[in-house]
């Protein structure tokens, strides 16, 4: 999975570079400048989700749900975007869209299982001692809103110092295991999708700090990653940095424009 992330961010990368131009020049008339567009959400970032106790510590929850942080990854694409400025700098209050694949790797030879036919919901598992695991991941797919306050410090038409803080609402909506393994009977990959009892709609607080296109955040958990009662209380967090800086409105705008006079659209 993380392979499979990395090669997809720098396709992206590749994608961007080679449609890239000069940014516009400065806003030539600063009482006509559309400032509403000061916003860093929009773009490509890359994290590292984990689960742990109520204080982030992965440690001290369940043995068996103890993660293999290094083939555990998260990339999110934020589409969207929308600033409602309070002042000229772009200071102000934004929401947008982002789509985000994340992987959460288990270190010991698990399986996961799920069982829901009964009043109480209960997330277990079985040991596989004789399987050699290339891959074992809880794979989630889910839909984020950003409801975040920026501060922007600097002139609004040059790259700025900016911190934000607020809340992130998640729609979990594919959820499935991915194993890749071998023992003495062959070469296997398994697919189960189920809901194994993870939450489809949640609220993280988050934070970021960065300079011009280009930040990084965290993000804390104010509910369990599970529903009630599934397995013992256990939240995810997750920390990373924007990798790649979509186009902002005014370079989309510019590129439409070119298009359409050189094709005469």
């Amino acid at each position: 999975m993380v392979k499979k992330l990395f090669s997809l961010s720098f396709l992206v990368i590749a994608l961007s570079s080679a449609f890239a131009q000069e940014n516009p020049p400065a806003c030539p008339d600063q009482e006509n400048c559309n400032y509403s567009n000061q916003t860093h959400w929009n773009g490509m970032d890359l994290y590292i989700p984990w689960l742990g106790d109520a204080n982030g510590n992965n440690a001290n929850i369940s043995p068996w749900l103890e993660q293999n942080m290094n083939k555990s990854a998260g990339i999110r694409i934020n589409f969207i975007e929308k600033k409602f400025a309070f002042t000229k700098n772009g200071t102000g209050i934004y929401t947008g869209l982002g789509f985000s694949l994340e992987s959460y790797a288990w270190k010991k030879n698990i399986q996961l299982r799920y069982s829901d036919a009964t009043a109480t919901s209960m997330l277990t598992y079985s040991y596989q001692p004789d399987n050699d695991y290339e891959d074992n991941e809880l794979r989630i797919s889910k839909f984020t809103v950003p409801l975040m306050l920026e501060l922007n410090f600097g002139r609004a038409e040059k790259p700025q110092f900016h911190v934000s803080a607020g809340l992130l609402g998640h729609w979990r909506f594919g959820i499935k295991t991915y194993q890749t393994y071998h023992n003495q009977f062959g070469d296997f990959k398994v697919k189960n999708k189920n809901d194994f009892g993870v939450r489809p709609f949640t609220a993280d607080l988050s934070a970021s700090i960065g300079y011009g296109r280009t930040k990084v955040f965290v993000t804390i958990p104010t509910q369990t990653f599970f529903k009630n009662n599934v397995t013992n209380p256990i939240y995810n967090f997750s920390a990373g940095f924007t990798v790649l800086a979509f186009d902002s409105n005014e370079r989309i705008e510019k590129k439409k424009e070119e298009i359409i006079k050189r094709w005469k659209i």
